[in-house]
């Protein structure tokens, strides 16, 4: 009717300007996550399960190491056990390093090495062969056995390795085995040898 009041000018655009606007910062928090996921890919350090088998990727920011397949000529390691953040893998036979990812700490051994064999988790009793800086338990019986492992401590100060073993009877040589801490860890300036094995002839 001629003299009723209009509505307010701009009133109906700026509700639909309004909502445009509310679209468009949903649409680019979810196309940034979304991104996100997916630019993180799923040979992400993040993404592993036990078994997976691993590349080094050195300087890498986002993964020190990347899922590939284990016929892959770059697989250098396999993912042996995942364990909560607050467990180390330092009794995981055939771990050679651990690595701290959003969820997890990754166990890592090279990949084609027997867990059968491996050191770190050798107990006294247990015979070794020791083929220059590397040792390897073996069966006592078998003629590659040179040491006998008389006594295992952890978390042993590196400075009282020598003289801890210099006071075992029988102790003829001693073998220490470090584990490489990366990822969520850092690289861990050490102090401690993580296994010390006081050996005996065999």
């Amino acid at each position: 009717m001629p003299g009723q009041p209009g509505q307010p000018a701009g009133k109906s655009g700026g509700s639909l300007w309004g909502g445009l606007a509310v679209l468009l910062v949903v649409a680019l928090l979810v196309g940034g996550g979304g991104y996100w996921i997916w630019s993180q890919g799923r040979d992400h350090i993040d993404k592993v399960a036990a078994g997976d088998c691993l590349r080094e990727s050195a300087g890498d920011q986002e993964s020190p190491y990347r899922i590939v397949a284990c016929d892959d000529p770059a697989a250098a390691y396999k993912a042996l056990k995942l364990l909560p953040l607050s467990k180390g893998c330092r009794d995981v036979a055939g771990v050679s390093r651990q690595v701290g990812n959003d969820a997890n700490t990754v166990c890592l051994g090279e990949k084609d090495a027997d867990p059968a064999k491996a050191v770190n988790v050798a107990k006294v009793g247990d015979c070794l062969s020791l083929g220059g800086s590397q040792a390897q338990r073996v069966d006592c019986s078998s003629p590659q056995a040179r040491y006998k492992v008389l006594l295992r401590r952890t978390n042993v100060l590196e400075m009282n390795a020598r003289r801890t073993c210099s006071s075992v009877p029988g102790a003829v040589s001693s073998y220490t085995w470090n584990m490489q801490s990366t990822g969520k860890f850092g690289n861990l300036s050490r102090m401690n040898v993580d296994v010390l094995l006081c050996l005996g002839r065999k």
